[in-house]
């Protein structure tokens, strides 16, 4: 069909269309769940490499075709993308390994008990069925990594610039500015880096370096292209907006002020310069930024399944929705506090790493960091849990970030 004009477009254009249309279209108000969706965040570590990869995966075709037009390159990748994408639609599929009901299996048990059946192997089998699903990605993983790799190294090697050089490469279809921070790849460096000049503008960047560790502010890589830096090799005077004030506990950039409360570990002030006002609901029981653990009573456990379950399928459905007979019936909420505060100039960033510790029976340790850059307009959180163990019965943890707004508003985009 040589004459046909396709246009690629999005769910929205659709709506507009029809919407032209003025049709009598019913409205559903309430919510359509899908009862098997609980697999996915149970493994969510795995989960979350399963996103990334699906982009990855894109950008690393992007870059082999590119790299064959700009004659640097003979390879085809067909084989390893078809492999990787099989093992990332495994892994998508909805079904994660073995229940505890289907057969093979031993029976529900917790606290003590849980602990010895653990222990004698007897959960060995179904955590294996977990172990295969979760390989799937992990497959997808060893394709997609390394082939990005050798196609940027032999992207950087490639460039015309004498010498030491950082090439930075933009897979999407605008040009953007960002945040970079990647591993040099240098075998016992001997020599600092203390700035970064584009190759193209003469524009001299500063930058923070670690050894082979090297952070930066990216500025205006162009679309389906890339930006090379030579490394400044000596000190350099840098004007900045940054300062850490450790007798107050405060961080700052031209764009927000944050003041760490020492009790909790949170954000006691979450200030923006820009307009004038306070981010942080200041009145609230939680902090901005705290760690809190809660583990469901059986009170709220029931009206959960009550709630969720179909009638008629309580006999299964309770157990594998989400555990019965807990031995408290109010649920159990647990807060985070702070037990030290590590900061880092950073040169271009600010830092402040929070150690914390839950007051719950686990003694759960944590680290959150908060993190201002020179030249973005955003705060970094960062959040790691330390000492996280195996626990049978329902808990959910989370950061809480109660806001300074009155009529909060919350929008949706696109799923993805």
């Amino acid at each position: 069909m040589p004459d046909v004009n396709i246009k690629i477009g999005r769910l929205s254009d659709f709506y507009d269309l029809l919407m032209k249309e003025e049709p009598e279209l019913p409205i559903v108000t309430g919510d359509m769940p899908d009862t098997w969706i609980h697999g996915y965040m149970s493994m969510p570590r795995e989960t979350k490499l399963s996103k990334h990869l699906q982009r990855e995966t894109y950008h690393t075709e992007i870059l082999n075709s590119q790299l064959k037009l700009w004659g640097l390159s003979n390879h085809t990748i067909g084989s390893y993308i078809d492999e990787a994408v099989e093992n990332m639609i495994l892994y998508d599929e909805h079904t994660f390994g073995a229940a505890m009901t289907h057969a093979d299996q031993h029976k529900w048990t917790y606290n003590d008990e849980f602990k010895i059946n653990k222990s004698l192997g007897n959960y060995d089998f179904i955590e294996g069925t977990w172990i295969e699903k979760a390989n799937r990605i992990r497959t997808a993983e060893k394709i997609i990594v390394p082939l990005m790799k050798n196609q940027l190294k032999k992207l950087a090697s490639s460039v015309n610039v004498e010498g030491k050089r950082i090439v930075v490469y933009n897979p999407l279809p605008w040009s953007r500015s960002g945040r970079v921070n990647f591993f040099a790849g240098v075998y016992q460096k001997r020599f600092k880096i203390y700035g970064l000049k584009n190759a193209v503008t003469g524009k001299v960047i500063p930058v923070y370096e670690d050894y082979n560790l090297v952070s930066f502010d990216a500025d205006s890589v162009p679309s389906l292209g890339y930006n090379t830096y030579i490394p400044v090799l000596e000190p350099m005077n840098n004007r900045t907006s940054l300062t850490i004030d450790e007798y107050d506990n405060l961080l700052e950039n031209k764009y927000f002020r944050l003041q760490i409360d020492t009790l909790n570990g949170t954000l006691s002030s979450v200030f923006d310069k820009r307009k004038n006002s306070e981010l942080a609901d200041q009145d609230s029981e939680e902090g901005f930024g705290q760690y809190v653990l809660e583990r469901p009573g059986q009170e709220k456990i029931d009206a959960y399944n009550e709630a969720y379950i179909k009638p008629g399928a309580e006999h299964w459905a309770n157990e594998e929705m989400i555990r019965p007979g807990v031995h408290h019936k109010e649920s159990m909420v647990y807060k985070g506090k702070c037990m030290k505060i590590v900061y880092l100039d950073m040169g271009n960033a600010v830092r402040a790493s929070v150690f914390g510790k839950l007051d719950d029976p686990d003694s759960q340790h944590f680290i959150i960091t908060y993190t201002l850059y020179e030249n973005q307009p955003y705060i970094e959180i960062v959040w790691g849990v330390d000492g996280k163990i195996p626990h049978p019965l329902p808990e959910a943890g989370w950061l809480t970030f109660p806001f300074n707004v009155d009529k909060p508003e919350y929008r949706l985009y696109r799923t993805g």
